[in-house]
């Protein structure tokens, strides 16, 4: 049989296996709870970091949009004011054509007429400017012509002393009405 030593040792060798099998399967719990706290850090980490990756996709989704849709609209005002110079240029063009008509004569009267009244003046105080193709008509209404204006028709009548002058050229006139004109133009065509 055994001797009590023999089994002495065996019952330390038993008790030492059990406290090591022990510490094994506490250190093997450890592990399995250190790696499902890491993989729950992970997953916390991933899905942090997707939540943000989708925010800056949306945002830059957000953003394309915006400048997509600030693009587009400058091209339509582009556009639109393309189309209004069309509209200017056709003014001019139907204004060449005006000047040829005895209407122009009408037109160059009624403006003299309101320039006078601006200035408060009468025909004898006053210069008036306009384009040389244009003397004929003020020289025929009683006006003292100086064919110096540079433009395709209207007038700019200045009082004698020169310190006054209203300017009724065409260029005047249209540049004064470009306003009025475009909140037509986009009324109408658009």
């Amino acid at each position: 049989m055994e001797s009590e030593k023999q089994q002495f040792a065996k019952a330390i060798v038993k008790e030492a296996e059990e406290k090591a099998k022990a510490i094994i399967r506490e250190a093997k719990q450890r592990e399995k709870e250190e790696i499902k706290r890491k993989e729950q850090e992970l997953k916390q980490w991933i899905e942090k970091e997707l939540k943000s990756y989708r925010e800056y996709l949306e945002e830059s989704y957000k953003e394309s949009i915006a400048a997509a849709k600030i693009e587009g609209r400058k091209r339509v005002s582009e556009e639109k004011e393309e189309k209004v110079k069309e509209l200017i240029n056709k003014l001019v063009e139907r204004f060449e054509e005006f000047r040829k008509t005895s209407l122009y004569k009408a037109w160059i009267k009624d403006l003299l007429e309101r320039a006078l009244q601006e200035l408060r003046a009468t025909k004898s105080d006053v210069i008036v400017k306009v384009r040389k193709g244009d003397a004929k008509i003020v020289k025929s209404l009683g006006f003292k012509v100086e064919e110096s204006l540079d433009e395709i028709g209207g007038v700019i009548v200045v009082k004698k002393d020169g310190k006054v002058a209203v300017n009724y050229s065409f260029s005047t006139l249209l540049e004064n009405a470009v306003d009025v004109i475009r909140t037509l133009a986009h009324k109408e065509l658009f």
